[in-house]
C-alpha cells in the first residue's frame, strides 16, 4: 500500500460526536445491535434477512429478540458490535432496508447468490462508522448515501459491490481508508469533498483500474479540502465526473506511481487554487477535460511552498490543447509540467517558480504561451529546467515557450533562472517575438530558412513555364 499523507487525526473529536449523534442510527431510525445466539465467534457466518432470523435487539446486550423486519420497520441503523479482533462474515439474504451501520472488528458483508439481495440505503446520508475493516461486497442500493466515519484505528472501508445507490459519498474523515475496485464503487451520486484542510488527504485507494462518472463537490462550509488517490500498482484511476470547486482551494493527490496514473478527464470549474502532489516517485496526473478553471495551478514536489504539496515530484500532464487556457496563475512548485505534445495559448496566464521544477517536452513538439510573468513571483536561486524534445540543442527542437509576445515578457533575473536540458543556466534569452532561446546554442539563420524559401519558390516557378 502506498504511503498516504495525512492520516490526520484533527477530526476524531468531531467524529465521536457524530458517532453519539449515531448511536440510534440516523434521524427517525432505530439502533438495532447484532446479537447472535452465543455471540459472535471469530471466523464466523451469519445470515441477515428481513423476517427469518432472530438475531437482532434493540438491547446491546442479552440475548437476541427479533427479526430485523420487527425491530427496524425496515430501516434501522445495524451496529455489528463483535468485539475486535473478530473477523466474520455477515450475509444478505434479500433487500435489507438500513439507515447505516456500525462495524466493529474485521466485517465483511456479502450478498447471497440471485438478484435482490443487496443493503438498501434510506433517503438521507447514511453514517457508517468504523473500528476497524468493513468490506461490502454487496451491492448498496436506494436514494440514500453514506457517509465513512472513524470511530477507531484501522477504521476503513471496502467498497466492492456493484452499487447504484443514488444519495452520494461524503469523504469527510482523513483517517478511513476508502478502498474501491470497480466504476460503481460509489454508486451514482456525487462525490463531496470534506476534509476541511489542503493539508488532511481523504484517501481513497484504487486495487484494479477504475473510471468513475461521479461529480466531486465540495461540502458547503468547507474552506479547503483534499483528495489522495493512493492506487495498487497496475490500478488507473479516470475520472470523467465533473470537479465543481467553486471558490475553495483543492489538493488532488495521487500516490500510484508510474503503473496507476490519474486521468482528469471531465471538466474542472473554480476560482481558487488546485495544488496537485504526489508522494509516492514517478506518480502522474493527466488533465483532459475542456476546463473552465480561473484560478490558480501550483505543480508541487521536493521544496514546495504550497499547502499540501507532496514530497517527491508529480507530474502534471496536459493531456488536450488548451487544458487549463482560463487559469490565472501556473507555479511551479518542484513538480513537473508536461506540455503532453500540445500548443497551450495562456496568454492571460502568467507562470511562477518557487522550486526547482522542469517543464518537459518529451511527450511530443509543443508550445506554451504565457501572459507577461516579469512581475511575479520567481523565488531567487530557484531552477526552471526546460527539457526539449530528443533532447540536445532547445533552439533547433521545434519545443516553445513565449511570455506575452514581445521581448519584455520576462526580465533579465527571471531568464537568469532558466536552463535547457539541465545545463546553459543562466544564458536563456528571449525574442522580440517573446521566445525564449538558449543563447549558447546554434540558432538556425534567418537567412538559411529564406534562401530554402526563394528556392522553392524558384523549383515551382520552373515547373509552371514548363507546362506553359
Amino acid at each position: 500500500m502506498k504511503r498516504l499523507t495525512s492520516y490526520s487525526l484533527r477530526f476524531i473529536p468531531a467524529t465521536l460526536g457524530l458517532a453519539l449523534c449515531l448511536a440510534a442510527g440516523s434521524a427517525n431510525a432505530a439502533s438495532t445491535y447484532f446479537l447472535p445466539s452465543g455471540g459472535v465467534a471469530n471466523a464466523g457466518s451469519y445470515t441477515w434477512d428481513q423476517s427469518t432470523t432472530v438475531d437482532w435487539s434493540t438491547a446491546s446486550t442479552g440475548t437476541p429478540t427479533e427479526t430485523w423486519a420487527a425491530a427496524s420497520l425496515n430501516s434501522a441503523f445495524a451496529r455489528f458490535n463483535a468485539g475486535s479482533g473478530k473477523t466474520y462474515t455477515v450475509t444478505a439474504n434479500g433487500d435489507i432496508s438500513i439507515a447505516g451501520f456500525w462495524g466493529y472488528g474485521t466485517l465483511t458483508l456479502n450478498a447471497a447468490a440471485g438478484s435482490g439481495n443487496d443493503l438498501n440505503m434510506q433517503s438521507g446520508m447514511q453514517g457508517i462508522l468504523l473500528s476497524g475493516a468493513a468490506t461490502v461486497n454487496a451491492p448498496i442500493v436506494g436514494v440514500g448515501g453514506i457517509e465513512p466515519q472513524y470511530l477507531a484505528s484501522g477504521a476503513a472501508i471496502s467498497l466492492y459491490g456493484n452499487n447504484t445507490y443514488s444519495g452520494g459519498t461524503y469523504l469527510y474523515s482523513s483517517s478511513v481508508l476508502v478502498w474501491i475496485n470497480n466504476n460503481n464503487s460509489f454508486g451514482s451520486g456525487n462525490i463531496q469533498l470534506g476534509s476541511g484542510a489542503m493539508t488532511s488527504f481523504n484517501p481513497v485507494l484504487a486495487t484494479a483500474p477504475v473510471t468513475l462518472a461521479n461529480n466531486f463537490v465540495h461540502y458547503a462550509t468547507d474552506t479547503a479540502d483534499a483528495i489522495n488517490f493512493g492506487s495498487s500498482a497496475n490500478s488507473p484511476v479516470i475520472s470523467s465526473g465533473t470537479w465543481s470547486m467553486g471558490a475553495v482551494p483543492v489538493g488532488i493527490r495521487n500516490n500510484g506511481g508510474s503503473t496507476s496514473p490519474l486521468t482528469l478527464s471531465g471538466a474542472i470549474s473554480g476560482s481558487s487554487t488546485i495544488v496537485f502532489s504526489s508522494n509516492t516517485g514517478s506518480s502522474q496526473i493527466i488533465a483532459k477535460g475542456a476546463n473552465p478553471f480561473t484560478g490558480i495551478i501550483a505543480v508541487t514536489g521536493p521544496g514546495g511552498t504550497s499547502a499540501g504539496a507532496g514530497s517527491t515530484a508529480v507530474k502534471l500532464t496536459l493531456g488536450a490543447q488548451n487544458t487549463f487556457a482560463n487559469a490565472s496563475q501556473v507555479i511551479m512548485d518542484g513538480g513537473v509540467l508536461d506540455p503532453g505534445g500540445f500548443h497551450h495559448t495562456m496568454t492571460s496566464t502568467t507562470l511562477s517558480l518557487t522550486a526547482n521544477s522542469t517543464i518537459d517536452y518529451t511527450s511530443g513538439t509543443a508550445e506554451m504561451d504565457f501572459a507577461d510573468s516579469s512581475s511575479v513571483t520567481w523565488t531567487a536561486g530557484k531552477i526552471l529546467n526546460l527539457v526539449s524534445t530528443g533532447g540536445g540543442n532547445w533552439n533547433t527542437s521545434g519545443d516553445e515557450l513565449n511570455f506575452a509576445q514581445n521581448p519584455i515578457g520576462l526580465d533579465g533575473a527571471r531568464l537568469g533562472q532558466i536552463e535547457f536540458n539541465g545545463a546553459d543556466l543562466g544564458d536563456a534569452a528571449i525574442d522580440d517575438n517573446g521566445f525564449i532561446y538558449d543563447s549558447v546554442q546554434p540558432i538556425p539563420e534567418p537567412s538559411t530558412l529564406v534562401l530554402g524559401l526563394l528556392g522553392g519558390l524558384g523549383l515551382l516557378w520552373n515547373a509552371r513555364r514548363r507546362t506553359a
